[in-house]
């Protein structure tokens, strides 16, 4: 089997194995290399340049490709089938995106004050800001032969009388560290979770020393993602941040990300593009600015348009783009962290919200942190 090499600029080469025939530009994404082409490999935009340095490939010749810079290697990966062993140069312009990341200076008064502006004008509407997590610091006696109560009705109890609720819910992946996180921290926790009427949600059991609580609130926008983590004891923000979209490789736009996704895996391609290659690292990024335990991230809210939010949960976008332009769903409510494999607490509920017309750019995050959280 060929065997091509994608020398990348500033980065490892990545060796991938080919058959004969197979598209240049589609074995990079195959490879998780990252060459940037906002037709999605129509050929159109002369956007997915890379440079031939051994080998031969199937091409045919392009507007976008000069003759002397065909001379020179240069090719657009799009119009390429491999014909054997090759190596190629991807300029680092084409993975640029992924270093774009940044964390912005919160002490900058116009961050602060679009978030408070925010916050205020939605109080001054009538909308009320309530919090429904809590993080407590409950301690229990250490079991004897005289006293061998279960774990779980010591810790229950425990709960019960610190927050005064008729019932305490522990979920399967609380419960399968808890005898460990009890004896670790000798008899004393932090528990984070979810108070429902009467019911508290267990959501995390740790260190009592941490005792952050967490909410992370997210703009994904076609080529520019922002993300802001607050404090939701007192609204304050914790970590502001933004990157590209790792989305933008296969397609500029809308249209042709969802053609990109209804050919064989793309659905995972395109979910993966924005949840792993993404929103992973502003989150790694933001916590470790922060100073937080990712777990201590309870709630999320995410808005995008119609179709990113669709790409985003890994739901198909066909009908989207088709007449009459029904979606599967606007805003939805009843996900999990865990369902997505997002890095934050699994039982975290993730609230997904259309854009809000009303705001632009930076605004918008600041829009759906209040909204939402």
């Amino acid at each position: 089997m060929p065997k091509i090499t994608f020398q990348i600029e500033g980065a490892a080469s990545v060796i991938i194995e080919a058959q004969i025939g197979d598209n240049l530009l589609e074995l990079a994404r195959r490879a998780n290399v990252a060459i940037d082409a906002p037709c999605s490999g129509n050929g159109s935009c002369g956007k997915c340049r890379v440079k031939l340095l051994e080998g031969q490939v199937d091409t045919i010749p392009s507007r976008h490709i000069s003759e002397e810079e065909f001379a020179a290697g240069w090719r657009l990966s799009c119009n390429c089938k491999v014909l054997g062993d090759c190596t190629v140069f991807v300029p680092d312009i084409a993975s640029a995106y992924q270093s774009r990341m940044k964390t912005a200076d919160l002490s900058s008064p116009k961050e602060v004050a679009i978030f408070e502006e925010c916050q205020a004008q939605l109080k001054e509407s009538g909308i009320c800001f309530e919090n429904p997590f809590r993080a407590v610091n409950i301690t229990m006696a250490e079991p004897t032969l005289d006293d061998t109560m279960p774990d779980i009705e010591r810790f229950t109890w425990a709960l019960q009388g610190e927050l005064g609720v008729e019932k305490v819910e522990v979920p399967f992946c609380v419960m399968v560290k808890l005898a460990h996180t009890l004896r670790e921290f000798g008899w004393t926790v932090c528990v984070k979770g979810q108070l429902m009427g009467s019911t508290f949600r267990c959501m995390e059991v740790c260190d009592p020393a941490d005792t952050a609580i967490v909410g992370c609130a997210i703009d994904i926008g076609t080529t520019t993602v922002t993300m802001v983590l607050v404090d939701l004891t007192n609204g304050k923000i914790l970590a502001k941040g933004s990157s590209g979209n790792g989305q933008i490789r296969y397609g500029a736009d809308v249209i042709n990300r969802i053609i990109e996704q209804g050919r064989p895996g793309g659905k995972k391609k395109l979910q993966d593009a924005i949840v792993k290659e993404t929103l992973t690292p502003i989150i790694a990024n933001l916590c470790k600015s922060a100073n937080i335990n990712a777990k201590s991230i309870l709630r999320l809210c995410v808005a995008a348009n119609t179709t990113m939010n669709h790409l985003f949960v890994g739901v198909d976008a066909e009908s989207v783009r088709m007449e009459p332009y029904i979606p599967s769903f606007f805003g939805w409510e009843g996900l999990l962290a865990g369902d997505l494999k997002l890095p934050a607490n699994p039982l975290a509920p993730v609230l997904i919200a259309p854009n809000i017309g009303s705001y632009v750019g930076g605004d918008i995050t600041a829009g759906t942190l209040a909204a939402g959280l």
